[in-house]
């Protein structure tokens, strides 16, 4: 397996965010993660990236361990684990004074690890693919929320990295400029990237999530496949949940 989440839990002051919370990633496995707001779904994410720091429990990516029993790896380590991983959030956390293509080279360059013109030339073909080669040179500003997002899945993936962590990837856009995003989005599946994606747009993860994981007040509540969670919740809260939002 990819990512080997075990009992971890997170507190926030005396607020207990992540309740003895578990779960398992394979290689091209595709997870939605669904839920109330404050239910602990963006906090779990950013504990598996080491962007928040678990009181307890273990993370295991890729048979390496990020923490283990609350002991998290020496810190000359943490930076090659989580490197396999990219994230998206869901406001694009693009750098407004570059442009698209220098939001794209900054990391590899940094690791230097590759020829500019090698970076160059995979940064061309990353917007390619996201359609958005034409706006090489624009900036952040002058980019609907769509174009934006997917600059910023496209950033991520310039990294190589295993898995990608979506953190509502669409929440931050209006709804005609969400398809484009979640389109790209099912491209990477159908490239059998593995992928951990918080969202509220439920069509989609019913569309395109191998698996659905229901998180309430800091607990997986239910899990299964997109049939199972959607059509025959076996939880009350579940059900109460899929109902307050398929009218």
């Amino acid at each position: 397996m990819l990512i080997d989440v075990k009992n971890i839990n997170k507190y926030f002051g005396k607020l207990h965010v992540l309740k003895d919370v578990s779960m398992t990633v394979d290689k091209s496995d595709v997870i939605a993660i669904i839920g109330s707001s404050g239910s602990g779904k963006s906090t779990l994410l950013r504990s598996m990236i080491h962007l928040e720091t678990v009181d307890s429990g273990s993370i295991c990516i890729d048979s390496s361990y990020l923490v283990k029993d609350g002991v998290y790896a020496p810190k000359n380590e943490i930076g090659a684990i989580t490197s396999k991983m990219g994230m998206v959030f869901q406001n694009f956390n693009l750098f407004p004074h570059m442009s698209v293509i220098k939001n794209l080279e900054l990391a590899p360059m940094l690791q230097k690890k590759m020829s500019k013109e090698e970076i160059r030339a995979k940064a061309e073909s990353l917007l390619d693919r996201v359609g958005l080669l034409s706006k090489t040179d624009a900036y952040p500003d002058n980019l609907s929320g769509g174009q934006k997002q997917r600059v910023a899945i496209a950033r991520a993936l310039m990294m190589d990295p295993e898995i990608m962590l979506f953190d509502e990837p669409t929440s931050a856009l209006d709804p005609e400029l969400t398809n484009e995003v979640l389109i790209t989005i099912k491209e990477l599946a159908a490239d059998n990237m593995t992928m951990v994606i918080v969202t509220h747009e439920m069509g989609f993860a019913k569309d395109v999530a191998k698996n659905i994981m229901f998180m309430d007040n800091g607990e997986f509540i239910e899990k299964g496949t997109s049939s199972e969670i959607f059509n025959n919740p076996k939880h009350e809260r579940t059900k109460a949940f899929i109902n307050s939002i398929i009218k």
